[in-house]
């Protein structure tokens, strides 16, 4: 028995096809061109209607090899509809979060709309107080030492230029509630030391003004961050603070596990709906850099290893910044704090 053809294409046929002997192809295509309507846009390459089959069964105009499939006998009125073994499901209805446009895990308990309750924290004062900073300048040094020797000596300074009610004390003060004064006082006390750390600094007061203040605002968080973490470290490696405490300044610290959180001032959220966004998920990164600055230790011994527990350390605090850098474009998204900064970009990738 001779094989038989497709009426369009020429290759082996499949069999009768909505009127004509054709392949699969080509009675895809057309029931494809009439079912979607695609073929009325439809548009001829060469512009004659008249182009030919090449080689190997292809057609490179599809408006013409429509043409042909009308050509050889194929019928639109012999295309069957809802003929599907498997019956479409209905889709399922829409679920209130995507309707609100709100998490699931918040949207059982979610406050009233909050767009009108807006509340702007106003930190020029801060920039203002870094200019008088950088305007004093640092202390006279010996132009001799070494850039590290200055580094060392502007952290003990700052050490003595931190004004704070808990570094007046002589006992270690424990912090129980991280609340808007908390924060507001450590932005302070963080941000103005390190426009004065930065300013001993070689060449740093050769930039001009307004770039000094921008490096201050992109990198205050940072500084204040490894800092605390490397006061955290000599005290544990001490043995004068708890595994769960971190140091917040000289003589202050706080319970990573029982100090309590409170966000009234800035969100109408409680904590628990809430904890993916807050500081707490972070903890267990506070103990592993924490550990590797404890196994820190001066000298020129063993130089490869100290540079890879720094790479470690660097590798670490990276990764919050990029986790938090995603967890604020929710909160953002959502609306889950009604507060926004003066200067949004002072608190861009916060740590």
């Amino acid at each position: 028995m001779s094989e038989i053809f497709c009426q369009i294409c020429d290759l082996p046929a499949h069999g009768n096809h909505f009127g004509a002997i054709t392949c699969r192809a080509c009675s895809a295509f057309f029931r494809r061109s009439l079912i979607d309507r695609s073929g009325e846009n439809f548009k001829c390459l060469r512009g004659n209607d008249s182009c030919q089959l090449k080689y190997s069964g292809k057609f490179y105009c599809k408006k013409c090899r429509l043409k042909k499939c009308c050509e050889v006998g194929m019928n639109p009125k012999y295309i069957q509809h809802n003929r599907d073994k498997i019956k479409s499901s209905p889709s399922p209805p829409q679920s209130i979060s995507t309707l609100v446009g709100r998490p699931s895990y918040i949207i059982h308990c979610s406050p009233v709309a909050n767009a009108s309750k807006i509340t702007i924290v106003d930190v020029t004062y801060l920039i203002d107080k870094a200019n008088d900073c950088l305007d004093y300048g640092p202390a006279l040094l010996n132009k001799k030492l070494k850039i590290l020797d200055k580094m060392n000596i502007a952290s003990e300074f700052l050490d003595s230029f931190e004004a704070s009610e808990y570094s007046k004390m002589d006992q270690m003060t424990q912090i129980s509630v991280l609340d808007k004064n908390f924060f507001m006082h450590f932005w302070e006390v963080d941000f103005l030391k390190t426009a004065k750390w930065l300013s001993f600094l070689d060449g740093f007061e050769k930039i001009p003004r307004a770039i000094q203040i921008q490096i201050i605002m992109a990198t205050w968080h940072l500084r204040a961050r490894i800092d605390r973490l490397s006061k955290t470290a000599k005290l544990r490696k001490q043995m004068k603070i708890g595994e769960t405490d971190f140091m917040m300044s000289t003589n202050a610290c706080l319970d990573l596990k029982t100090c309590k959180l409170d966000i009234s001032w800035c969100s109408d959220y409680p904590n628990e709906q809430i904890q993916f966004f807050l500081e707490g998920s972070d903890d267990w990164v506070h103990n592993k850099v924490v550990d590797q600055m404890e196994e820190l230790k001066n000298g020129i011994k063993n130089y490869l290893g100290r540079i890879t527990k720094m790479m470690k350390i660097n590798n670490w605090i990276q990764k919050v910044i990029w986790e938090k850098r995603w967890k604020t474009e929710l909160a953002e998204k959502f609306n889950i704090f009604y507060f926004k900064f003066s200067h949004p970009e002072m608190f861009y990738d916060c740590c």
